[in-house]
This record gives structure tokens, sequence and C-alpha cells, in this order.
């Protein structure tokens, strides 16, 4: 996923040296605790993208072969990090796999606003389909 997400997202960047740099100060700090740090650390995917004519977007991702609710709780709590981390930025929680663990586990995705990528049926949620449809803006070096 983390090879193919440049292609699966329509553009991009990874964007885990951004947020380990910014774990790292946080940490210093004193803003997040070493659970938190462990736990943003251990995120399969962090994806940044700028799509067009929307605010750029931090994409959280979990990825597992069935997603289960361990995956939808663990990519809440790396957002939630996240989101303090990065208040200029949308983070959106995602997870990632060939199928769902249940049926139960799609329902209570949805209802805690976890987006998702299903390749099995080439599903994925509303919010993050529109993410993936719009063309991204070029990114500009600073």
């Amino acid at each position: 996923i983390r090879r193919a997400a440049f292609g699966i997202f329509r553009g991009g960047r990874n964007f885990r040296k951004d947020v380990e740099d910014a774990l790292e100060r946080a940490v210093a700090e004193g803003t997040i605790d070493w659970k938190a740090f462990r736990r943003v650390r251990a995120t399969d995917l962090l994806w940044w993208k700028k799509p067009q004519g929307q605010p750029p977007v931090l994409l959280v991702a979990e990825v597992s072969l069935q997603v289960d609710q361990h995956d939808v709780d663990r990519v809440l709590q790396t957002a939630r990090i996240l989101t303090q981390l990065f208040p200029d930025l949308q983070v959106i929680p995602v997870v990632m796999g060939r199928d769902w663990s249940r049926p139960e586990v799609w329902e209570q995705a949805r209802l805690w606003g976890v987006e998702w990528w299903i390749e099995k049926n080439e599903a994925r949620s509303a919010r993050l389909d529109s993410i993936i449809r719009v063309r991204p803006e070029v990114l500009q070096s600073t």
C-alpha cells in the first residue's frame, strides 16, 4: 500500500517524516506522551494531499487483509493525536484492506466517521472517493 499510495490516492506524498518531526517536538515539549508517540509511529500510512479546490488533508490509514474493529479503533486514536499536532490540516482516518472481517465493522467505521478503501469489491467511502477523484494541485516546495 505504501508503494502504491500515490496511485491509489491519485497524487499527494508520504507525510511520515513531517509527522515524526512533529512527534519528536511534541514529546520534548510535553504536548503528547510516549504512548501517543508510539501509537502514531505504528500507523501504517500517513499521506498528505492537496486536492484542487479543497483544503489539504492528512490521510491516516490502518491497513489489514481483513479490516477489523481494532483497525478502526487504532486509526481513530491516531487521528485524534494528529489533529492536535496539525490543526491546519484536515485529518481523515481511513481503513484499507481486502475485505471487512464482519459487516458490523463497516457499520462502526461509518458511524464513527472512518473512511474506507476495500480492494475486494473496489469500494471506498464517498468522502474518500471525492478526495481521490479531484485532481491534486502541484506541490510547491518551500
